[in-house]
């Protein structure tokens, strides 16, 4: 897949692009991306609840967005993976920013939990890394500093705050 270019103040930078490993796909950088960073707007029709239950494996495309609707994402959107420990966060208006300084040919990642607040979904982790929880599911599931980190660098959708009164 073509790489996506960011543009901001008319220069265009080349930021990610499509890794694909069998049916497999991730989203790697293509250059040193600083914290704070935006990364992309992550755009797709929206759906109701009810319609991502019959997507089977498909339905890791879909983002949570209010309480019964979701975004069928678009590509490349839905090829962004899962971190326990990840180096980028979606902020409510579904702007991917880099949350760490992320080095080329990393793998791009957010934590799935900070959109998701459905009681139906979970998903076995496999990330690696020291911190996976080896299950994920809703936000408030998470452990309190986890939850407080992600608050404190407003990369949770707005809904689930309401929902939390945060």
């Amino acid at each position: 897949m073509k790489n996506r270019n960011y543009t901001r103040n008319n220069v265009v930078r080349v930021l990610f692009s499509v890794k694909t490993e069998g049916d497999d796909r991730s989203i790697i950088a293509d250059c040193d991306i600083a914290v704070n960073t935006e990364l992309c707007l992550f755009t797709g029709p929206v759906i109701d609840y009810e319609i991502t239950k019959d997507l089977d494996e498909k339905e890791s495309y879909a983002l949570q967005v209010s309480k019964d609707s979701y975004h069928l994402l678009d590509p490349p959107f839905r090829y962004f993976n899962h971190s326990c420990d990840p180096n980028c966060g979606l902020t409510p208006d579904l702007k991917l920013i880099a949350i760490k300084p992320i080095s080329v040919g990393e793998e791009l990642t957010y934590d799935y939990s900070t959109t998701m607040m459905e009681r139906d979904w979970k998903m076995k982790c496999s990330c690696g890394k020291s911190n996976c929880r080896k299950i994920i599911s809703d936000f408030d599931k998470l452990p309190r500093e986890v939850q407080t980190k992600y608050l404190e660098l407003n990369i949770v959708q707005d809904y689930i705050r309401k929902a939390l009164n945060k």
